[in-house]
């Protein structure tokens, strides 16, 4: 039950936390958790494998926000992040909200254990919520991430294919990769439409 704790707490603390390294490192953590829950319906190679995908996914997003281009401080041009604190409120009620929801046997009998349970719901319901709160591309990457995270959960005990493991593992790092190009774009987009206003 802890590691459903541990990922529930990092999809819930990555909506309310402004610092992007932060976030990084509690996406990284999310993945590993999501690797020991789907464990109990895969193979742990395979399951080795699904954090591994994650990590990597996290680490194409961690070089896209960090590393600096042309010598500029990483994205030094952009805004700091403006949280409101109803954010709380929200995380607070759709976490409620999911965990009664995965407290039940939602998922009949596929075998599904009562933490991956729990955990793919919190994980879906806090996904879309950081979705529907996110500005900019980074957050609602991260959103994507925790959605089809927690869907991964579930659907590992419904069909533990690797070939859909594989599959899923690679939507991952398709998502990274177009967030990392979104995030180091963007950037530059805005100060060149600014340059030719001026």
């Amino acid at each position: 039950m802890i590691v459903a704790v541990v990922a529930t707490a990092a999809a819930g603390l990555s909506i309310v936390l402004a610092e992007r390294r932060v976030r990084l490192v509690i996406l990284a953590v999310q993945y590993v958790c999501v690797g020991l829950l789907v464990a109990a319906a895969l193979p742990p190679a395979v399951a080795a494998a699904k954090s591994l995908a994650g990590l990597t996914a996290t680490t194409i997003l961690w070089t896209a926000v960090l590393l600096p281009s042309g010598g500029a401080a990483p994205h030094s041009r952009l805004q700091p992040e403006r949280l409101h604190p109803m954010h709380w409120v929200a995380v607070g009620l759709v976490g409620a909200a999911t965990l009664a929801t995965g407290s039940q046997s939602w998922m009949g009998g596929t075998g599904i254990t009562s933490e991956a349970a729990l955990a793919a719901a919190t994980l879906m319901g806090l996904g879309l919520l950081h979705i529907g709160v996110a500005q900019g591309a980074l957050r609602v990457g991260i959103g994507l991430m925790t959605t089809l995270s927690g869907f991964e959960i579930a659907y590992s005990f419904v069909e533990p294919s690797l070939a859909v493991t594989a599959l899923l593992g690679a939507v991952h790092l398709g998502i990274a990769l177009v967030v990392s190009y979104l995030v180091r774009v963007l950037p530059l987009e805005d100060d060149r439409a600014r340059e030719g206003s001026e």
